[in-house]
């Protein structure tokens, strides 16, 4: 499969989880263009400039902030981020299956493909519409 996963977690199926991993279904072929100098048809490098000191940032040196409405900011902490998503994030439950005219088309954004993380000899996939693969577990003493 190629490209990387654009999401990581689980499959839940009441006490059965599997890893999985999220890919795009389709590449998105867009021409893209790259800033050059006019003059010499060197590339250009975009570097982040402090407003107040007029001078380069260094990737190190630079943080996120979300604004107020009276211009001062809160800072985010890539950490903060992480401890502030819900403890569910990672898991897909799954609690019924449905045919795919029940679902509205304004909740398919885009066609992506489910595929387990790796190989276990008590799980079996089977082939789904939507999905390359969807993982059921056949274990044994849960």
């Amino acid at each position: 499969m190629a490209g990387h996963a654009i999401w990581k977690g689980h499959l839940r199926f009441r006490e059965v989880d599997i890893p999985v991993k999220l890919h795009a279904a389709v590449k998105e072929d867009r021409i893209s263009f790259h800033l050059l100098h006019k003059k010499d048809h060197v590339k250009l490098k975009q570097q982040m400039i402090c407003a107040y000191e007029k001078v380069p940032v260094q990737v190190g040196e630079q943080i996120k902030g979300f604004k107020l409405e009276d211009g001062k900011y809160i800072l985010i902490d890539p950490e903060d981020l992480e401890q502030a998503e819900p403890e569910d994030s990672r898991i897909i439950e799954v609690h019924e299956f449905v045919k795919s005219a029940q679902i509205e088309p304004v909740y398919i954004s885009r066609a992506t493909i489910l595929s387990r993380t790796f190989r276990q000899k008590s799980i079996r996939c089977l082939p789904v519409l939507c999905w390359k693969w969807i993982c059921r577990a056949f274990a044994a003493g849960r």
